[in-house]
């Protein structure tokens, strides 16, 4: 299977921050397009209206759309690598002769209903934010039919379906599949890039009010070792990265572990969920640089290296971006389940 012909995904987080990671490449420029037309959006009528809060409005936009990408957008992703995988070409489909194609579960409709539901809602909401909101709603039109198809295929698979018909329902679903595949794929590219996009620019604003407004505490440490984590991540994708600016980079973030690590020790009575934040912060260092080395040294993938990334497991295999990106998400879901913004 060519896993160049699938959407690269990265599993997103929810955090009361909302950050998002993507191993797409991003850039720059649209965050600042978005940032100026976000204030557009929002300068006040001559009117006795009541002034709006866009900061507040654009966490509750951002909390469902990163919350639709969780759940929806992960859930059809797991079933479109896992059917890929068993096929010898992505493309042509099935030929009768695969062992097992079972897809990877259900899209769980309640998943397909709350997003689309949730998504409509909050994006009425005022200001707008464009072209996020515009991506949202894409998203959600187009996110329905693909994720019911994946649930009929389930279902075919899963009663064995094909031993009764000669594979040929599973021709006809892969036909349908693939065509609403080619049709979902753009758009969920879009929809997270752009939730990237102003999540960092949010990312930005917040480290530089907590800065103003406390120092550097736990909290501006905490925000950013987040988006240094999530920019090193982007920056060491493909083989022709600037070793030595991530490694800059990289070790700018290493002292700003050591200094949080030096905050919350200080007082680590009130600080007792950080060490565990600390420890993922300090693997994901380890990580990159166990990436950096490959690329410097130009290490080649032996044979079983080869077969690992072909085969999904990328993340096993030292050195690769999957790696990275692997070690990056479990930093992320520590944040999440320790509620580290509780001991701010």
């Amino acid at each position: 299977m060519k896993r160049n012909l699938l959407s690269s995904v990265i599993i997103a987080a929810l955090m009361s921050t909302s950050l998002v990671a993507c191993d797409d490449k991003k850039e720059d420029k649209p965050a600042t397009q978005a940032t100026e037309q976000a204030a557009e959006k929002t300068e006040s009528p001559a009117s006795s209206a009541p002034e709006v809060d866009s900061n507040t409005v654009l966490n509750q936009k951002l909390n469902v759309y990163i919350e639709c990408y969780n759940t929806l957008q992960t859930a059809i992703n797991r079933n479109v690598h896992g059917y890929a995988d068993k096929l010898a070409d992505f493309r042509t489909g099935p030929t009768g002769q695969e062992p097992n194609l079972s897809l990877m579960g259900p899209v769980y409709p309640a998943f397909i209903s709350d997003c689309r539901n949730d998504i409509k809602r909050v994006a009425q909401l005022k200001p707008n934010f464009e072209p996020l909101d515009s991506a949202a709603l894409a998203f959600s039109d187009a996110a329905p039919a693909l994720a019911t198809t994946i649930n009929d295929m389930n279902k075919y698979y899963d009663q064995q379906d094909y031993k009764d018909d000669d594979f040929a329902g599973a021709k006809e679903f892969h036909k349908k599949f693939i065509s609403q595949y080619d049709a979902f794929d753009p758009i969920a590219k879009n929809y997270i890039e752009n939730i990237n996009i102003m999540s960092r620019e949010r990312s930005v604003n917040d480290i530089k009010a907590t800065e103003q407004k406390e120092g550097k505490s736990i909290k501006y440490y905490t925000l950013l070792t987040i988006l240094e984590a999530e920019t090193i991540n982007d920056g060491v994708y493909g083989d022709d990265f600037d070793v030595a600016s991530v490694s800059k980079q990289l070790a700018d973030f290493g002292d700003h572990i050591k200094q949080l690590s030096e905050k919350v020790n200080a007082d680590i009575d009130k600080h007792r969920s950080f060490p565990g934040y600390i420890s993922e912060l300090e693997k994901f260092q380890a990580a990159v640089k166990k990436r950096l080395r490959r690329v410097r040294d130009k290490v080649a993938y032996d044979e079983h290296d080869t077969y690992m990334i072909n085969n999904g497991n990328g993340r096993l295999v030292e050195g690769t971006h999957a790696a990275v990106v692997d070690a990056y998400n479990d930093l992320i879901d520590t944040y999440n389940s320790y509620h580290l913004e509780r001991e701010f």
